[in-house]
C-alpha cells in the first residue's frame, strides 16, 4: 500500500459510484496514457491526495464532481488532456498541487480549474 506505483496504458475507467482512480496516504505513483476517466456519477474521475500521478493524453469527462483532484500534498501531472463536461475541471484543494501542461478544458459545469477550499 505505501510506496506503491502502477502504470495504466489505454484503459477506460467509468460508471464507479466514486473515483474512476484513487491516489491515495503515500501510495506511491500512478503513470497513466491514453486512457478515459468517465461517469463516476459521485465524484472524480481521479483523485490524487499524498501520492503522485502523471496523466498524459488522458480524457475525463461526465463526472459527478471535478474531472481531476489534488488534495493533502497530492501532486499531479497532465499533459495533453482533455477535461470537460464535469462539475469542476480541475480541482486543487488543501495542499494539493499541480502541474499543467498543452491541456484543453471545456464546457465543465462550475469551474475550468478551481484552487480552493
Amino acid at each position: 500500500r505505501e510506496d506503491g506505483a502502477a502504470d495504466v496504458e489505454n484503459c477506460r475507467f467509468y460508471d464507479n459510484g466514486r473515483q474512476g482512480i484513487m491516489i491515495w496516504m503515500s501510495a506511491g505513483k500512478l503513470t497513466a496514457k491514453h486512457c478515459w476517466l468517465h461517469s463516476n456519477t459521485l465524484e472524480s474521475g481521479a483523485l490524487v491526495s499524498e501520492g503522485e500521478a502523471d496523466f498524459e493524453s488522458c480524457e475525463f469527462y461526465g463526472n459527478g464532481a471535478a474531472g481531476v483532484v489534488a488534495q493533502q500534498k497530492g501532486r499531479m501531472y497532465l499533459t495533453k488532456c482533455h477535461i470537460h463536461d464535469n462539475h469542476d475541471g480541475i480541482l486543487i484543494q488543501d495542499t494539493g498541487s499541480a502541474v499543467i501542461a498543452e491541456c484543453e478544458v471545456y464546457k465543465n459545469r462550475a469551474n475550468g480549474i478551481f484552487v480552493g477550499y
